[in-house]
């Protein structure tokens, strides 16, 4: 048993336990998961972002180390300051899902809607579209409104092969995960807030 203990903005002190052989099990069956859609094999998710430093998400056991495909932005287990969830600040804009992806978003929001898995329609959703740690260690986020048919068209078919490929700077883009990652070079030198996807 893990426990975590915090406080919230409140002042109210709370107590968060977990079992550790039940989560390293769900990390290990979510990995093993044949998916279209999303691929959570760590090794080839990792072997996508050889060169960036992603602090993935981790859990030791005794002589076991287990990685899931999901990055940290912050860790509010070692912050200093646990008596502060941090700062949210909204977008004037509305989200503005890319042209060149919309045919992909398109036949993707289709095929989740024949599996049945959109019934609740698409809905409003939060994106961060900002992220930094203040001086004092407060994270500060800023997020935007999204709809939920923009994230079946990005983050839930990262690995889907692309029906017309996408040609950026000569290079031909099968996936939402490539063009997430061509993307961000391309805006490198503006801010990296543009990236939409979350590993």
């Amino acid at each position: 048993m893990v426990s975590y203990q915090f406080q919230d903005p409140s002042g109210n002190k709370h107590k968060l336990s977990f079992e550790l052989d039940q989560i390293i099990n769900s990390i290990k069956s979510m990995t093993k998961t044949k998916d279209p859609y999303l691929n959570y094999d760590i090794d080839y998710i990792r072997g996508k972002y050889p060169k960036d430093n992603i602090n993935w998400l981790m859990l030791d056991k005794h002589d076991q180390r287990i990685f899931s495909p999901y990055e940290i932005i912050f860790d509010y287990r070692k912050s200093n300051a646990t008596e502060n969830w941090g700062t949210v600040k909204f977008s004037d804009a509305d989200y503005e899902f890319p042209h060149i992806l919309a045919e992909h978003k398109k036949s993707m929001v289709s095929d989740f809607q024949k599996a049945g898995k959109l019934f609740k329609g698409n809905l409003p959703c939060v994106r961060i579209t900002d992220f930094n740690i203040s001086p004092s260690g407060i994270p500060e986020y800023t997020i935007q409104k999204a709809l939920y048919f923009d994230q079946v068209g990005t983050n839930q078919t990262v690995d889907y092969h692309i029906l017309n490929p996408i040609s950026i700077r000569g290079s031909e883009i099968n996936s939402i995960r490539e063009w997430d990652k061509a993307y961000l070079v391309k805006q490198i030198v503006v801010k990296r807030r543009k990236r939409i996807l979350l590993v």
